[in-house]
C-alpha cells in the first residue's frame, strides 16, 4: 500500500536518537523565520516505545549524568529535558535529595517514554510494528521506504524528502554459538529480563542443581550474573547440599573497570567529536577509538565490580564456615573463567543441556567440556545492518555503494578525505568547505562546484559530513540521508551512546533547516 503523502522527514527507528531529533525540530516550530520539517514520520519495529526492556534489571543504574539527556546540552530550556520530566512528575526535590546525578535505568526508560508521548502529542507520527524491508529513491529524488506490518504482514511505502536512519544495534552472536541458534535456553543479554522468567519456569520444575553460563565480562555480563545469583537463590536445587552453579566465561584476565574519570570522560564531549572528525586519516581515528575503548567496551562500572567481588568474598566465607561446621550451602556458587574462549557448542534439543567446548586462550591446553542448562551471551551489538540494507537498495548507488557489498569492505570516512578532480587539466585534491560552526557541509553538489568524483571512490567508501549526512557521488536527484548511531569510526565513541545525543540532534536539525 502506498500513500500520496510526501513527508518532510521519514526516520527508520524510534529510539532515543530519533526522539532527540523530534524534540530538536519541535523546539523550532514556533519560529516562523525557519524552514523546519513539520511533517515527520518514524517507523519502529517494536509494537510500542520501549528502551532496552531486556536489561531493565532491579537496582541497575545509568552510567552517565542525567544532564546528558535528550536536550539539556543542546538547550537547557527545552521541554524534553530530564529535569522537566522530574518536575512534571513532582519528583524534582526527591531526586535532588538522593544526592546522585545518575538515575536508575528504570526511571530513565520512563523518561524516554514520556518524551515519546510528548513528541507524538505534538504531531510527530510514529508507526509501530513497522519493519523496514527496503529503501529506494524516486525519479524526483524522494526517499521511498517500504515497511512491513509485523502483525498483519501488509507492506506499505512512505515517501519523504529526507531520511534519517537510526537502527540501533542487533545482538552480536559468538561464532561458536551460531550453529545452535535459535535455542530457547540460549539468549542474548538484550532480551534477558523479558526471557529469563519463562526459561526458569521450565528449569525450576526439575528440582535439581542448575548450571548456567554467562559469556562476556562487560557491564551487561556482570549485571546478568548478579541477577541470576539472586534468582537462583529462590529456586530449589533438590537434595540437601546441592547448589546451583553460575559460570562467567570471558577472554580477558579479569573484569576491567570502565574509565569514567573526568579527563577520560572528555572523549564524549562535543568538542571531541570535532577533533575526531577532523583527524587526517582513518588510522588516526582508529587509534583514538582504541585508546578510549576502556570507557565503554568490555568493561564494567567499578561499583558493579565491587558488588560482585563482595558476593564472591562472602561466598568464600560461607564455604569456610560450612566446611568447619559440616553445614550445607544453599546459595548458588559463582565461578569465574578468565582467559577462556568458546571453541564449539552442541545442542541435542531444548530439554538437554548445551555442551560447550572451552579453550584456554593463553596456554591452548586441551579443551574441556562443560554442560549448561541455559546460557546468556552478553557479547555486545553489531551495528552494520543498516549498511547492508542501504547497499542492497536502489538508494545505495547514489552514495557509492555497490549492491551486495559486504559491510566489512566499506570504509566510512569524513568528507574532507574525499578525492576530487577539477575540470581543468590539472588534477588536484581538495577538501570540502565547512558551511557553519556546526560543521555542516554545503548543500551544493560536487557537480555544481565544477568538480567531478574520481572512479576509485565508488563501491568501497561512504562519505559523511560533520552533520551526519551521507554525501552522494552522482548528480542524480536523491534524498538527503542522515545516520545516527552508525558513525563511531568518523565521529567517535559517543556516536552510539547517549552522551551527545541532544547536541547531535540539534546539528542534524540545523542541517535539515539549512537545506
Amino acid at each position: 500500500m502506498s500513500s500520496s503523502t510526501i513527508y518532510d522527514l521519514v526516520g527508520v527507528g524510534f529510539g532515543p536518537a530519533n526522539l532527540a531529533l523530534s524534540g530538536a525540530l519541535i523546539d523550532q516550530w514556533d519560529d516562523p523565520s525557519k524552514d523546519v520539517p513539520r511533517k515527520i514520520v518514524f517507523l519502529e519495529r517494536q509494537d510500542s516505545f520501549r528502551w532496552h526492556p531486556g536489561m531493565l534489571l532491579p537496582h541497575a543504574r545509568m552510567q552517565i549524568s542525567f544532564m546528558k539527556d535528550l536536550a539539556t546540552l543542546r538547550d537547557p530550556r527545552s521541554p524534553i529535558t530530564f529535569l522537566n520530566y522530574l518536575h512534571a512528575h513532582n519528583r524534582l526535590l526527591q531526586f535532588i535529595n538522593r544526592g546522585s546525578s545518575t538515575p536508575s535505568r528504570r526511571e530513565y526508560a520512563d523518561y524516554l517514554g514520556w518524551v515519546s508521548r510528548y513528541v507524538q502529542e505534538r504531531g510527530v507520527e510514529a508507526r509501530f510494528s513497522a519493519e523496514v524491508v527496503a529503501l529506494t529513491s524516486s525519479e524526483d529524488g524522494l526517499a521511498e521506504v517500504t515497511y512491513r506490518d509485523t502483525k498483519t504482514g501488509e507492506t506499505s511505502v512512505v515517501r519523504a524528502k529526507n531520511l534519517v536512519i537510526s537502527p540501533g544495534g542487533r545482538a552480536r552472536i559468538p561464532a561458536a554459538l551460531a550453529p545452535i541458534l535459535p535455542h530457547s535456553q540460549v539468549i542474548h543479554s538484550s532480551v534477558y529480563a523479558t526471557s529469563i522468567g519463562s526459561i526458569f519456569s521450565g528449569l525450576s520444575a526439575r528440582s535439581q542443581p542448575l548450571r548456567i553460563g554467562v559469556i562476556g565480562a562487560g557491564q551487561s555480563g556482570a549485571e546478568v550474573l548478579m541477577d541470576l545469583y539472586e534468582r537462583l537463590a529462590d529456586i530449589s536445587a533438590g537434595p540437601t547440599g546441592a547448589r546451583h552453579q553460575l559460570d562467567l566465561i570471558f577472554r580477558k584476565g579479569s573484569l576491567k573497570p570502565s574509565d569514567d574519570s573526568p579527563f577520560a570522560n572528555e572523549i564524549f564531549d562535543p568538542a571531541s567529536t570535532d577533533l575526531m572528525f577532523d583527524l587526517p586519516s582513518s588510522r588516526a581515528r582508529r587509534h583514538v577509538v582504541e585508546e578510549y575503548k576502556n570507557t565503554n567496551y568490555g568493561v564494567a562500572n567499578a561499583r558493579t565490580i565491587d558488588n560482585l567481588y563482595e558476593i564472591m568474598y562472602a561466598q568464600g566465607v560461607e564455604e569456610d564456615i560450612a566446611a568447619r561446621e559440616g553445614a550445607a550451602l544453599t546459595k548458588p556458587n559463582i565461578t569465574l573463567h578468565p582467559y577462556t574462549a568458546i571453541g564449539a557448542a552442541v545442542s541435542n534439543g531444548a530439554d538437554v543441556p548445551v555442551e560447550l567446548t572451552l579453550q584456554d586462550v593463553l596456554t591452548r591446553h586441551p579443551a574441556r567440556q562443560a554442560s549448561y542448562d541455559a546460557i546468556v551471551y552478553a557479547t555486545g551489538y553489531d551495528r552494520t545492518g543498516w549498511l547492508e540494507m542501504l547497499a542492497d537498495s536502489g538508494l545505495g548507488a547514489h552514495f557509492g555503494l555497490e549492491r551486495k557489498v559486504r559491510p566489512r569492505d566499506v570504509e566510512i570516512v569524513p568528507v574532507h578525505e574525499r578525492t576530487v578532480r577539477t575540470p581543468e587539466p590539472q588534477v588536484s585534491s581538495v577538501s570540502s568547505p565547512r558551511s557553519s560552526s556546526l560543521g555542516s557541509t554545503p548543500s551544493t553538489p560536487p557537480s555544481e562546484l565544477g568538480i567531478s568524483l574520481e572512479e576509485p571512490m565508488a563501491g568501497n567508501k561512504l562519505y559523511v559530513s560533520r552533520s551526519y549526512r551521507v554525501l552522494p557521488v552522482d548528480d542524480a536527484p536523491s534524498p538527503r540521508v542522515y545516520l545516527q548511531g552508525c558513525l563511531e569510526s568518523t565521529h567517535g565513541l559517543s556516536d552510539t551512546l547517549l552522551s551527545v545525543m541532544g547536541v547531535k540532534a540539534g546539528e542534524i536539525a540545523q542541517d535539515l533547516m539549512q537545506h
